[in-house]
């Protein structure tokens, strides 16, 4: 309990108290506002503006190709992991949206922001370069109105771009 200055008669009153003893006036505690430090706000601009702008392209040959394009033209043509590392994120780019309409019901995702919707890939036709990408963090909703889980599949193209196919059967992954 603090001890606040009445604004109309200016004795002691506690800050507990909805009226000043003396003279009856209501007590209004005012809570000082805090500013935002300048530099906070800064380096959250600054932050903004490398992310909208692009921020660090890394060794990309030609401007505006996307850091896993690149990646993937740097790859062996038979090298499963670093074709499969390079496309992931397109995967969950281009296949979340087919793998969504899959759903008779509702539908949700369980993977947090940061976390990457496929969790496996393997070759689903080697000489194509057709990789076929694997997760469990989605739910279906059931005619019941339960969600379940589920494991998707989604075939993608060498492009990584282009999805073939796309399935969906209840479970996780092992």
């Amino acid at each position: 309990m603090a001890l606040i200055t009445c604004k109309e008669c200016g004795k002691e009153v506690s800050d507990k108290a909805k009226t000043c003893a003396s003279c009856g006036a209501p007590v209004k505690i005012s809570i000082p506002k805090k500013k935002a430090h300048p530099l906070l706000i800064g380096v959250v601009t600054l932050g903004i503006v490398y992310f909208v702008l692009g921020g660090d392209k890394g060794d990309a040959s030609k401007p505006g190709a996307s850091a896993s394009k690149t990646e993937a033209s740097s790859c062996d043509a038979t090298d499963l992991t670093c074709l499969g590392n390079a496309g992931v994120v397109s995967a969950g780019v281009y296949c979340a949206r087919e793998v969504e309409k899959l759903a008779k019901h509702d539908f949700k995702w369980t993977d947090s922001f940061l976390e990457s919707k496929f969790d496996r890939f393997r070759w689903k036709d080697k000489k194509s370069g057709v990789i076929t990408y694997i997760g469990d963090k989605a739910q279906f909703q059931n005619g019941f109105g339960a969600f379940t889980t589920v494991t998707y599949e989604c075939d993608l193209a060498k492009d990584n771009k282009t999805v073939l196919a796309v399935r969906a059967k209840e479970g996780r992954l092992n």
